[in-house]
């Protein structure tokens, strides 16, 4: 008898197939995407314990896409979990949600809806403001700057650094995956949770994967705890090692 059912809202992404290989040997796992039907989307809702949260596009060459699928879909969803109580939400917000486009709208926007005291009275709202993640599977050329970085090393690519001295934040999938997995006990109604990110220069972070791949490991010991390097090596190791 599984002690949660969870609702999974964005499975083929990297944080949401990252979460259902962890979550799924342990409860009942519903998987749901942007393209699911109403009446499902509700079936499902009803079912489920906890609803976490991950649709979302952080950039997009299309406008619309910022409304139809990081704004449409989560009144969607919260009007549906209007309807119920007791439901245990968690939302992957960003630390970019004040920014001034309508990516950072999008993410204001949706953590308005989920912080309203009509949900909050009822149900329990976790809005998480992710940093980058990264983490062995995050694609390079998208959104994290770790695969991008680790990617052109190993394939003998150069990189283009346009701002060397911007300071980036950043955390492991597997921290942010016990994070979510420490929520399942959390009791309270309403939480907006900034996680203890690693922050680190562009110029920085190439020169640590730069090290990285020549084993210039005296290099960089000092400049960081063992368990970041350790979680940098494994996602350049992913594609150092990957299967072609």
């Amino acid at each position: 008898m599984h002690k949660y059912k969870i609702l999974l809202l964005g499975v083929n992404g990297f944080i949401g197939s990252n979460l259902f290989k962890n979550l799924s040997d342990k409860y009942l796992v519903y998987c749901a995407s942007i393209t699911i039907e109403n009446s499902e989307l509700q079936e499902l809702v009803s079912k489920s314990d906890i609803i976490i949260h991950s649709i979302g596009v952080t950039k997009s060459q299309m406008e619309n896409d910022f409304f139809k699928i990081n704004i449409d879909f989560s009144f969607k969803l919260f009007t549906i979990l209007c309807n119920y109580e007791k439901k245990k939400l968690i939302y992957f917000s960003s630390i970019h949600y004040h920014r001034n486009d309508l990516y950072g709208f999008s993410k204001r926007y949706n953590e308005y809806l989920f912080s309203k005291e009509e949900f909050i009275t009822k149900n329990q709202s976790f809005i998480i403001r992710t940093p980058g993640i990264f983490g062995p599977g995050s694609k390079p050329n998208n959104v994290s700057v770790v695969s991008t970085f680790c990617y052109n090393i190993v394939n003998k690519i150069q990189s283009k650094i346009t701002d060397p001295e911007k300071v980036l934040e950043i955390y492991y999938i597997d921290d942010l995956v016990s994070e979510i997995n420490n929520l399942f006990e959390n009791n309270k109604h309403y939480n907006v949770i900034q996680l203890n990110s690693e922050q680190i220069t562009v110029k920085q972070l190439f020169k640590l994967i730069k090290d990285i791949s020549i084993n210039n490991f005296s290099a960089i010991d000092k400049l960081y705890s063992t368990n970041f390097i350790d979680n940098i090596t494994k996602t350049y190791n992913s594609f150092k090692y990957v299967t072609k």
